[in-house]
């Protein structure tokens, strides 16, 4: 794999893909616990929904604002389904499931990994410190996505990097990212995406495409941070 070729299109195109496998090896089968499938996945964790959306006739500034916790996943996607029935919502800005990777016995290899990957990728010497803004393994069901956007740059903000985790994929079923509208990176496992909050040159718009069918798409998830006093 050629790193350099990681960095310079994160300069010119505030993003880039590779997979894991090429970057580390070793770090692709301390993950391999985490592929998710029919029958084995991450589902029962996913105890928190998030949900922006706008129902119809409304704009974004009258939109419904769900981000809680529950005691299963099961009754997080009755209430968010029940949320989505009654108030006919129109337009998803943004949805899926969720749940913080501190509490898989591989939290540690994960957080090893992530930092390794933003330190190599944007040079950063291990003398300065950094730190997990975001930490979540995300799941997306049926009816999932987000809407084109930014993230948006803060100073102390360096990037956001997901790693999938599904055994394999039909990329017809959606839950495709898509940046700029010229890439798009299929959620298969292994597969890593970084993007870059840089305020200069990176912040790309991107989206990830409604799920429509399937097991659901798994990742994690993480923003990366400059740990400031």
């Amino acid at each position: 794999m050629d790193i350099h070729k990681l960095k310079s299109d994160l300069q010119t195109k505030g993003y880039t893909q590779f997979n894991l496998k090429d970057f580390n090896e070793d770090y692709y089968n301390q993950l391999l616990p985490l592929k998710c499938n029919e029958t084995q996945n991450l589902k029962h964790l996913m105890l928190s929904c998030r949900l922006d959306a706008s129902p119809k006739g409304f704009s974004r500034t009258n939109a419904v604002h769900l981000n809680n916790h529950y005691a299963s996943f099961d009754i997080a996607k009755s209430e968010k389904d029940d949320i989505v029935n009654t108030l006919d919502l129109d337009t998803m800005f943004q949805n899926w499931y969720y749940c913080d990777y501190l509490q898989l016995p591989l939290n540690n290899s994960i957080e090893k990994i992530k930092h390794n990957i933003a330190r190599s990728l944007f040079s950063i010497d291990d003398s300065i410190k950094i730190k997990n803004f975001i930490r979540n393994i995300t799941f997306f069901d049926t009816g999932c996505g987000i809407i084109n956007h930014v993230d948006g740059t803060y100073e102390d903000r360096i990037c956001a990097i997901m790693i999938y985790l599904n055994e394999t994929y039909d990329i017809n079923d959606g839950g495709i990212l898509k940046l700029k509208n010229e890439e798009e990176v299929l959620p298969i496992f292994g597969n890593v995406a970084v993007i870059s909050l840089d305020k200069n040159n990176g912040n790309p718009e991107h989206e990830v495409t409604k799920v429509t069918g399937g097991i659901g798409r798994y990742s994690i998830t993480t923003f990366i941070n400059y740990k400031v006093a």
